[in-house]
């Protein structure tokens, strides 16, 4: 038979791996000197590997995290667990050495310490989110185009379940020039006919295909008024996505993965130099001029949710007091964690929906959701 290894089978174990069979005490090569001298034990059997059973292995799906740091309502994350059969997961956020460091053409820093601070600390919660549902996040600092291709998996074309690459890359899809040319780096980069690269919404109010508009939004008005009374009138605001539960993302064996190191791996993060910040800037204190200290993830930012509507029972006064100055609740603060997908708005919408149900309903509950449209329009500009 073409392309047919031969192997002996013993009963003893036998080691198996996402790259495969491996030597063991249990399958072991046979030469044709050995064949012609027959089987090694009595009680020898032999088996016939072929390509079709070395190519039945775990297909891997490897979520790139960007804007998008948390595990409730996340598409990317529901995908992958809609994707049934055998498989294996592995998270990523890739900290990329343009959006840190650099000033623009004007000489402004394009990610000053604070922010970076915020994104560092969202990374290390949801590291530790995903450790509580026995995943984990791989860490890089560099390029994406440069590192993601390094975490495709080894295994040849036609080895996912319905016969596809090997490797699928989820990410959050964007619409900014810079992000669009880091997608279409990345997909260059990726090893051709093994790997692909898959964008999907995330961090949306409302479902693409609910909006009353083409999906290439060229249609959708370019002013707020008529976007909000186009939404408002046909569509609604989907339920969250649970967040993943534990045991659902298999991570790939360590051998199948780059070797660890400072700047790439399961432990990775980067250093204030790496990221182009004084030294102290990611250990450094909250101002205590601040309302609020601001950490950065998926914890801080649920709390505060949870805060914010129901232990200061603030919502039912937000219209009143939302563009006050001074204090840490007139109005919810929730900007920087939606900012970095730490917290959903479908989320914030269905609380304020529970409050009302629960506590009281009028214009201020309101008023929150008429903020969320605002920033809807934004992102989709």
């Amino acid at each position: 038979m073409l392309g047919t290894t031969l192997l002996w089978y013993f009963p003893s174990k036998c080691k198996v791996g996402a790259r495969g069979f491996r030597e063991s005490s249990r399958f072991r090569e046979v030469s044709p000197q050995s064949r012609r001298a027959g089987p090694p034990r009595r009680h020898a059997v032999i088996l016939l590997i072929t390509p079709l059973l070395l190519s039945m292995v775990r297909p891997r799906i490897v979520v790139w995290f960007r804007s998008d740091l948390r595990l409730h309502d996340n598409p990317l994350l529901a995908q992958c667990l809609a994707n049934k059969g055998e498989k294996e997961v592995l998270p990523c956020y890739i900290f990329d050495e343009r959006v840190f460091g650099p000033t623009t053409a004007l000489g402004n820093e394009k990610t000053g310490a604070y922010r970076a601070k915020f994104i560092t600390e969202s990374v290390m919660d949801l590291r530790s989110r995903l450790r509580n549902i026995g995943s984990d996040l791989f860490v890089g600092i560099g390029k994406p185009e440069e590192l993601l291709p390094k975490l495709a998996s080894e295994h040849q074309p036609g080895s996912s379940v319905k016969g596809g690459p090997s490797t699928l890359f989820l990410s959050q899809q964007h619409v900014t020039s810079e992000e669009l040319r880091v997608d279409k780096a990345v997909r260059r980069a990726l090893p051709a006919g093994t790997a692909l690269l898959k964008t999907m919404p995330s961090g949306s109010l409302y479902a693409r295909e609910d909006m009353p508009f083409r999906l290439d939004l060229v249609d959708m008005p370019d002013v707020f008024t008529p976007f909000r009374n186009k939404v408002e009138a046909k569509c609604t605001v989907p339920s969250p996505l649970a967040p993943p539960p534990k045991g659902s993302l298999p991570l790939p064996s360590a051998d199948t993965l780059p070797t660890p190191s400072e700047t790439f791996g399961f432990d990775a993060m980067p250093s204030e130099k790496a990221l182009g910040l004084p030294p102290g800037s990611l250990s450094a204190p909250p101002d205590p001029r601040g309302v609020l200290p601001f950490q950065g993830g998926e914890t801080a930012a649920l709390a505060r949710l949870k805060h914010y509507i129901w232990d200061g029972d603030c919502l039912k006064d937000y219209f009143e007091t939302r563009n006050g100055m001074l204090g840490p609740d007139y109005s919810s603060k929730f900007a920087p964690w939606l900012a970095q997908g730490c917290l959903s708005p479908r989320t914030v919408a269905q609380e304020c929906a529970r409050y009302e149900e629960q506590r009281v309903k009028n214009k201020s509950t309101y008023w929150l959701i008429f903020e969320l449209i605002w920033c809807e329009v934004l992102n989709h500009e």
